[in-house]
């Protein structure tokens, strides 16, 4: 293994999702999953479930991002560009369908996407070498 910083090569960095991203809800044809974000950009969401979905290409995707006040978004059409099957379920990763969403919602992801970088540590991506305190162990 290469000890070098990798570079992204993504022109939209994903920033690893926290608790802050809640009530993930996927509309389908076939009916809502319930999911949880892994990560996220601007431009789009990687989800994780455990069960496994019918295949689909079309979703809408609602969520709330827990700020102060928190930011809603509802029914954000999005496109399946990615599907990996798991031991323990799904993966998921959803591109926003940017012409079809309001610029009223495209202004809140670009914040929410502002928001969530602040506290993503690039040298740190996972957390494993940050301290975890005592609250952390109970």
């Amino acid at each position: 293994m290469s000890s070098a910083p990798q570079t992204e090569r993504r022109a939209n960095v994903r920033l690893l999702c926290d608790e802050r991203f809640q009530n993930l809800l996927l509309h389908i044809q076939e009916g809502d999953y319930p999911v949880t974000a892994i990560n996220f950009n601007r431009a789009g969401i990687g989800v994780f479930t455990s069960k496994h979905l019918p295949d689909f290409t079309h979703a809408e995707l609602s969520f709330t991002f827990a700020t102060e006040p928190p930011l809603r978004l509802q029914s954000i059409p999005c496109e399946a560009v990615y599907s990996q099957d798991t031991e323990v379920g799904d993966q998921y990763g959803l591109r926003f369908v940017d012409k079809q969403i309001p610029a009223a919602t495209l202004e809140r992801l670009e914040q929410i996407e502002l928001l969530a970088a602040e506290s993503n540590d690039e040298q740190d991506r996972y957390g494993l070498f940050t301290p975890q305190s005592d609250e952390d162990n109970t």
